[in-house]
């Protein structure tokens, strides 16, 4: 943690982290030393703060939740309910202002329970509500499903009994120089792929030995009379920023800067409809690649993002981000004769921005 954060100010910033940062010297690291407010997990890795963060919690829950949520989606109903208290320090962690325990119900849509999983998770900042709390966890895991679910998934790294010397590090790095080769080769099934592998270990050489360009991912975020272009690496360096206006020589220009960069790109887009009718005819008839990056996932994964508050590059950002992170976002796609029409439009009155209709 040291390493990550001693390079940034975090003065007043809310850090959250796993249950393996959770621990003394992490308390007194960003509460002493960095002016900043903490969000741990508290697992069964600290046998006795877990303990009596249990025993609190049991005496939380005995009174009326803080916030209940309810979402419907995925063919199931999700449902978080929040209990959050005060706290002091008999459970063990310095500075923790509040305690909460976080209960995650899954049922089917006829309301079949499936799986319920209970987290504790204690603050320093003792303004959060229980709404907030929740907030926060819920961001965090969202990162963390992101980064860690083919891991988890597919190699149960939450349960490897590795723990001496460097075998930890060197299978950490061999995952993810597996992960990294399926993410330059466009693949997506990760755990069929690992399986096929297993069952035919000569099936990685091709994976190793095939030599590509470094490939980026280019994303456009659309806003009212212009974009604004962010594109990062695979590694998630930024490549460029930059506004572009809604005119054809101007979006055909991006399009060649972004190519430039790369053998690869991919774009996406947080706005499939009238707004973007010529961003997305122009990138479909060049032959580019289009996903679309739902708007509600843009908004849930911004708060996790530091820097300015909402702007068109921050947003463009985060969708870039984003779709860098996770490849199963649906492809978009245009009709020849849309194409067509919109070649006329542009063609015929190529001194104003096409719209979409005529």
């Amino acid at each position: 943690m040291r390493t990550l954060l001693d390079p940034m100010d975090i003065a007043g910033a809310l850090v959250t982290a796993d249950a393996a940062h959770t621990c003394i010297a992490t308390a007194h690291y960003l509460v002493e030393d960095n002016r900043a407010d903490y969000l741990l997990t508290i697992k069964g890795n600290r046998s006795s703060l877990h303990a009596a963060a249990v025993a609190a919690g049991r005496e939380l829950i005995a009174a009326p939740p803080g916030h209940v949520n309810e979402e419907r989606g995925h063919g199931r109903i999700n449902c978080w309910t929040t209990w959050v208290a005060g706290t002091d320090a008999r459970i063990g962690l310095p500075y923790a202002a509040r305690l909460a325990v976080i209960r995650r119900d899954v049922a089917e849509l006829a309301g079949q329970p499936l799986s319920k999983q209970v987290v504790i998770v204690a603050t320093s900042r003792s303004t959060l509500s229980a709404a907030e709390i929740c907030g926060h966890v819920r961001r965090h895991w969202g990162i963390e499903n992101l980064e860690h679910r083919a891991r988890d998934a597919v190699w149960h790294e939450d349960d490897q009994q590795a723990h001496l010397g460097n075998g930890p590090r060197v299978l950490a790095t061999l995952r993810n120089l597996a992960l990294g080769l399926f993410s330059i080769h466009g693949i997506i099934k990760t755990k069929q792929t690992v399986q096929a592998i297993g069952c035919r270990p000569m099936r990685a050489v091709p994976l190793i030995k095939q030599r590509h360009r470094p490939a980026i991912n280019s994303r456009l975020e659309i806003a009212l009379a212009h974009h604004w272009a962010v594109a990062v690496d695979h590694e998630g360096r930024r490549l460029l920023s930059r506004k572009v206006a809604n005119y054809e020589e101007a979006i055909l220009a991006m399009i060649a800067a972004a190519c430039e960069l790369a053998c690869e790109v991919r774009w996406a887009v947080d706005i499939s409809f009238r707004l973007s009718a010529l961003l997305l005819a122009l990138l479909v008839s060049h032959g580019q690649q289009v996903v679309y990056v739902p708007g509600r996932t843009v908004n849930r994964m911004a708060g996790a993002f530091a820097g300015e508050g909402k702007t068109d590059a921050k947003d463009a950002q985060v969708i870039a981000d984003v779709a860098r992170m996770r490849s199963r976002f649906p492809l978009l796609t245009t009709s020849p004769d849309k194409i067509h029409e919109l070649a006329l439009l542009t063609s015929c009155r190529g001194d104003r921005p096409a719209t979409g209709s005529s």
